[in-house]
């Protein structure tokens, strides 16, 4: 059986990785939009700053799930529940701004 620790920071890895990745390829693909559409001007780099916005919530989420993690203690232990809690958090968010990028 799985600590709540390790679910939870599984979690933070999750969303920081999957993020990050998802941002690189949003990144990548609106780059590529963007050189080729060059009568939109400025407002053809606008999909690349939205890009790097979403590697930012994987980074807040993964700092929220760490902060909940060091809250627990001796006294307070992470329950199971309250461990997955915080891997499905990490997961949906990671997987979220994934599917934007291949959107």
């Amino acid at each position: 059986m799985a600590s709540p620790q390790l679910m939870a920071g599984l979690g933070a890895v999750a969303a920081l990785l999957l993020c990050s990745a998802g941002s690189a390829l949003a990144s990548a693909t609106s780059g590529i939009f963007a050189t080729k559409s060059p009568s939109a001007g400025v407002w053809s780099y606008a999909p690349i700053v939205i890009s790097g916005v979403l590697a930012i919530y994987g980074t807040i989420i993964a700092v929220i799930i760490q902060h909940q993690m060091s809250l627990s203690s001796s006294d307070n232990p992470l329950t199971m529940d309250e461990g997955y809690k915080l891997l499905t958090s990490g997961l949906s968010v990671g997987l979220h701004v994934s599917a934007v990028a291949w959107a």
